[in-house]
């Protein structure tokens, strides 16, 4: 790992990030906030997120335009289950996360916090920190090489177990009766709820399972372990909060595990549905003793947004959080299906965009036990100016053949970071890739596609861009705003540019011009206006001003937004 680069990005991030404090809110409906219990867990998650709260009448829809003032870095919906966490609601959240500034892309990590009941919904908002260090897989996974250890056995073939060392590269695939039998449930049942504790070759793969991982064939409340027919194996089956395995021969076993873990049905049809009490999703939050889980809605068809969370968690290592690598894998969708990334199927990622749900606190540091190198190396290196930042965003392959993009849909992803400060706008100033997209609050490289050639171990790429940093975001949040719709036309321009704004009230208005060292070079509006439409101009060539970028910064009573404008030669 290139450490010199790494100490340098530290401090770099040290100083940026001080002065900006990450924004939580919750969001919950009138009805249940009132509630005993369940008010608790919402008042558990102001006092360790230092929380905002959102309170919804109807519809979450009420919420939107006061959570798009606050700027939520994270947003936790807290929902009694099957009462009001349907898959309406998940599409609502999903719909609603996207739709808080202008871009496409989500804005804020999202989570829902709920149970069978709010005693489950408080054991999520009490376990805040899990590193997942010991694998159980119920599918092969084809990552299980990332973990530190673990076990995982075969949904399509009898009596295949592997066995991944602890502190090492090695991993034993193996057919082995004795040790993975015809009918798994018991094993996994097991293995669940005592944890591992198996020696194999002098190695002893030994403690709780933090991380559990299914495909195959499923539903609503039942996970078939054998594909793609029952044949020999039995069903793992949920009911009234509660997960149990149900062997092809022999009683019920409950699963009872008290130590906390992510489970991950990346394969798995409707096992993350969340619409009926007896469904899978309360079970593995109750009795299973899941703090995370990710799970598809609707019958699993595509795979990219449950198999793609292998590159983002565990090639990365501890780069991200389970949650980070959700919203990141999502983004990813996003730009692939924008971009029309080669060998993305655009149906499916349609079908794939908000099929799946996340459960559980979004702000939970829930990460990879990191015991080597990641797939990659990455950092933002960043000089900061007063307004305006420069910001260089790389790569670096800590191996041979590196291919960082979509490269399968359990496969690669591209260069993502999240920006440790809001910018209201960037303009790329040096880049060796494609292309790179920089919202308010990440940046994604678009650097390799299918054809390419794979990057060697030490090959680098990156991405400099200004940005121009967010301003007015107070520490207190107000529910005041004063809205406003503002434009500049045309963008890129080599005489004047007309500039607009609307107010839906009188206010006063301040227009600025910064360069891009983060220079006020010109005060174009100081007034005060009545509501409605109101026009300026400005031809900055008469007044002698350089070709070149220019922010524009309006500033309207408390609210603030900046737009960028390219003076050409």
């Amino acid at each position: 790992m290139n450490m010199r680069r790494s100490v340098v990005v530290a401090f770099c991030l040290a100083f940026v990030t001080a002065a900006f404090a990450q924004r939580y809110a919750i969001v919950v409906s009138t009805e249940t906030n009132g509630m005993a219990g369940w008010s608790e867990v919402v008042d558990s998650l102001v006092a360790r997120h230092n929380g905002q709260v959102f309170v919804w009448q109807d519809s979450l829809q009420e919420v939107k335009s006061v959570l798009a003032g606050y700027m939520p870095d994270y947003i936790a919906f807290v929902g009694r289950s099957w009462y009001e966490i349907q898959t309406s609601f998940v599409h609502d959240v999903w719909a609603i996360t996207r739709e808080l500034d202008a871009d496409p892309y989500g804005d804020a990590i999202w989570g829902l916090v709920t149970g069978y009941d709010h005693t489950d919904a408080m054991r999520i908002v009490q376990n805040q920190t899990l590193q997942l260090r010991t694998i159980l897989g119920g599918t092969n996974c084809t990552w299980d090489s990332w973990f530190y250890q673990g076990i995982s056995t075969f949904e399509a073939q009898y009596n295949r177990i592997r066995f991944k060392l602890p502190d090492t590269s090695l991993i034993i695939d193996t057919i082995c009766p004795p040790r993975c039998p015809d009918d798994r449930c018991t094993l996994l049942v097991n293995y669940l709820n005592d944890g591992i504790d198996d020696t194999i070759l002098g190695y002893n793969i030994q403690g709780p399972v933090d991380y559990f991982i299914t495909s195959g064939h499923g539903n609503v409340d039942v996970w078939q372990l054998h594909y793609p027919t029952p044949d020999l194996e039995g069903y793992f089956r949920s009911e009234a909060g509660g997960v149990y395995g149900d062997p092809r021969i022999g009683v019920n076993q409950n699963i009872s595990s008290v130590n906390p873990k992510v489970y991950n049905a990346m394969g798995n049809c409707l096992v993350g549905n969340p619409s009926n009490p007896n469904y899978m999703p309360y079970g593995w939050l109750g009795s299973g003793g899941a703090i995370a889980m990710t799970g598809y809605m609707p019958t699993t068809v595509y795979g990219y947004m449950l198999w793609g969370l292998g590159s983002l968690l565990q090639m990365a290592q501890d780069r991200y959080t389970y949650a980070e690598a959700f919203h990141a894998n999502n983004q990813q969708l996003l730009f692939d299906q924008i971009n029309n990334t080669p060998g993305t199927d655009p149906t499916g990622l349609d079908y794939d965009r908000d099929a799946c749900c996340y459960y559980g606190d979004p702000a939970a540091d829930i990460r990879m036990f990191a015991w080597r190198d990641p797939w990659w190396d990455q950092g933002l290196d960043i000089t900061s100016g007063t307004l305006i930042d420069t910001v260089t965003f790389w790569i670096e392959a800590n191996y041979d053949s590196v291919d960082p993009g979509f490269s399968g849909t359990s496969g690669r992803r591209h260069p993502f970071a999240f920006l440790p400060v809001r910018y209201d706008s960037a303009v790329i100033i040096d880049s060796n890739c494609y292309d790179a997209v920089i919202t308010d609050n990440f940046v994604l490289m678009y650097c390799w596609k299918q054809g390419d050639q794979r990057l060697s171990a030490g090959e680098t790429r990156h991405v400099t861009f200004v940005g121009y940093r967010m301003t007015g975001i107070d520490e207190q949040f107000s529910a005041v705003q004063h809205p406003f719709v503002v434009n500049v036309t045309p963008t890129v321009f080599n005489r004047h540019i007309s500039i607009d704004f609307e107010l839906g009230e009188a206010a006063r208005v301040n227009v600025i011009v910064f360069d891009t060292a983060g220079r006020r070079v010109r005060e174009l509006v100081d007034a005060t206006f009545t509501s409605g439409l109101h026009s300026a101009n400005w031809n900055p060539k008469s007044e002698g001003f350089a070709a070149g970028v220019y922010f524009i910064r309006f500033e309207i009573d408390e609210s603030v937004r900046t737009l960028k404008a390219v003076l050409m030669k």
